[in-house]
C-alpha cells in the first residue's frame, strides 16, 4: 500500500523482484474514514529482461559482377537472415528505418528493400521484444552503383613508324594502345568487332595494351569498352 499526498499522487514500489511474465494492474484506494473504492484496472505491464539472441545477416541479393566485392547495380535488394523465432526484425540502413519484418517460427526472415541511392548502405538488422529490448546485428555493408562508366578513351598508340607521327600509318603489326576509362574498371580492346586484349585501369583510369598480336596489313578500327566494378 501506498499514501497519496495532498494533491491525489502516489508511488508504490515493488517489495519483492517481479518474475518475467505478464501483469494486469488494479488498484482500489481506502479513505481515512476506511471505506474503500471499487477495483480500477490499470496497464497491463510486461516484464521480459531476456535480451533477444543478436540477429544475423546472412545474404543478400542480387549481386553484380565480383560476388566478394559487394557492389552491385541493383537498387532494389533482397535480405535475409535469422532471428529468436517470430521476433520482430526492424531493418536499418544506417541510422534509417527502412522496414520491419517478423522472423517465421523457426527464425527466418525476408526483406526487400525499396529503391535505394547510388553510394554506401551499411545494413542492420534490430532485433526488438516486445519489452522494447532491442539488439543488433553486425553490419552489411553494400554499395549501390547504378551509373554505366564513361566511354573509354584510346589516346595513342605505337609504335607509330614513317615520316609523319600523326598519319596514323605503321609498318608495326603489333601495337600498344593507352587511353583512359574509369578508376579501376576492366577496358576491354577491339579491332572491329575482334577482341583483341582486356585490361584494367589503375586507380587513376589510365590503362595500356602492350600487344594487339600480329595484325594483318590494311585499315584496323580500334575502339574501347569499359565496365566498372558494379558491372
Amino acid at each position: 500500500p501506498a499514501m497519496s499526498d495532498a494533491s491525489g499522487n502516489y508511488t508504490v514500489t515493488s517489495t519483492n523482484p517481479l518474475a518475467d511474465g505478464t501483469y494486469a494492474i488494479t488498484v482500489t484506494s481506502t479513505d481515512t474514514a476506511g471505506n474503500e473504492s471499487v477495483s480500477v484496472s490499470g496497464n497491463t505491464w510486461v516484464i521480459n529482461t531476456v535480451p533477444p539472441t543478436k540477429p544475423v545477416i546472412t545474404s543478400w541479393s542480387r549481386d553484380s559482377a565480383d560476388p566478394t566485392d559487394r557492389i552491385t547495380f541493383y537498387d532494389v535488394l533482397t535480405l535475409k537472415g535469422t532471428a529468436d523465432p517470430n521476433m520482430t526484425v526492424e531493418i536499418m540502413d544506417g541510422t534509417t528505418k527502412i522496414g520491419t519484418v517478423t522472423a517465421d517460427s523457426t527464425g527466418k526472415w525476408a526483406f526487400q528493400t525499396p529503391v535505394l541511392f547510388d553510394g554506401a548502405h551499411p545494413f542492420t538488422a534490430v532485433a526488438v521484444n516486445n519489452a522494447n529490448v532491442r539488439v543488433s546485428s553486425d553490419p552489411l555493408n553494400v554499395t549501390v552503383d547504378t551509373v554505366a562508366p564513361a566511354a573509354p578513351v584510346i589516346t595513342s598508340f605505337s609504335v607509330d613508324t614513317g615520316v609523319s607521327q600523326s598519319d596514323r600509318i605503321t609498318n608495326d603489326s603489333d601495337l600498344s594502345l593507352t587511353g583512359t576509362a574509369e578508376a579501376n574498371s576492366v577496358v576491354q580492346v577491339y579491332d572491329g568487332t575482334t577482341l583483341v586484349g582486356t585490361v584494367t585501369a589503375d586507380a587513376q583510369g589510365n590503362w595500356s595494351l602492350t600487344a594487339t598480336g600480329t595484325l594483318a596489313e590494311g585499315v584496323h578500327t580500334f575502339t574501347a569498352k569499359a565496365t566498372d566494378v558494379a558491372g
